[in-house]
């Protein structure tokens, strides 16, 4: 359950399944932004609220930033449905252009199957902390751009350079093995657990994995597997870029 007083704003990661959250606002606007598992932002995602304060359905789209609007609401708790059956078609046209010899600009696809060919086991679920930090207007170093300013998440300075024991220290801490919860998931060489802001955000924690994600991020891991196989069953040597 998520409580805002004018406006509800949200990040969700989302792959093929339909998606539902709830909201509880105050009378005024609902807004979000749908991503990826990857962090990308997803255009043409149907999103529905439901509430008793409704007398039916309301129903927007994102827009190519991935935002998504809805400009007045009564006061109530809401359900909200993410659909993206659309991204499944984007899925099955990519496909149908790698077999015809063709480009498709659909990323996403073309991403994971890198990852998937790559034989890619991520002890991390991005650069982190690793190889990507965010600069405050300070000079302090942090995570990311996205903790940049955050005294509980700075790892050094520009001045006096990042502090490798604190960075080590994150590092063994946020390792894969030691998210207990991931541990039997298949998708985990993928995923690793997801993004440590919206961890922090969401449960407080930037060791927490994103476990309100995980059905999303496995079907869509799924469906990729699925075009992956095709393509090495009918055309390999389109996977041969990745080599």
């Amino acid at each position: 359950m998520f409580n805002a007083r004018r406006a509800f704003v949200v990040a969700v990661a989302i792959c093929l399944s339909t998606l539902t959250a709830r909201a509880q606002i105050n009378p005024g606007h609902l807004t979000g932004i749908v991503k990826d598992a990857q962090g990308a932002v997803l255009p043409g995602v149907t999103v529905t609220a439901t509430s008793p304060a409704l007398l039916g359905a309301q129903s927007v789209t994102s827009e190519a930033n991935g935002e998504y609007r809805f400009p007045s609401l009564p006061a109530g708790t809401y359900t909200l449905t993410f659909e993206l059956s659309g991204f499944q078609t984007l899925a099955a046209e990519f496909l149908d252009a790698a077999l015809a010899g063709k480009r498709h600009g659909f990323s996403n696809v073309r991403d994971t199957l890198e990852e998937v060919h790559k034989g890619m086991s991520k002890a991390y679920p991005c650069g982190a902390g690793l190889g990507l930090m965010g600069v405050a207007t300070d000079g302090d170093v942090a995570l990311c751009h996205r903790f940049a300013g955050s005294d509980e998440h700075k790892l050094g300075s520009v001045f006096s350079g990042v502090d490798h024991s604190r960075q080590d220290e994150f590092l063994l801490k946020h390792h894969i093995a030691n998210k207990t919860d991931c541990s039997t998931c298949w998708a985990r060489p993928l995923c690793a657990g997801g993004c440590y802001h919206e961890a922090h955000t969401r449960y407080g924690s930037t060791v927490e994995p994103n476990l309100h994600y995980c059905e999303w991020i496995r079907a869509w891991t799924n469906t990729c597997l699925e075009v992956y196989g095709a393509l090495a069953d009918k055309k390999p040597e389109f996977l041969a870029q990745f080599d």
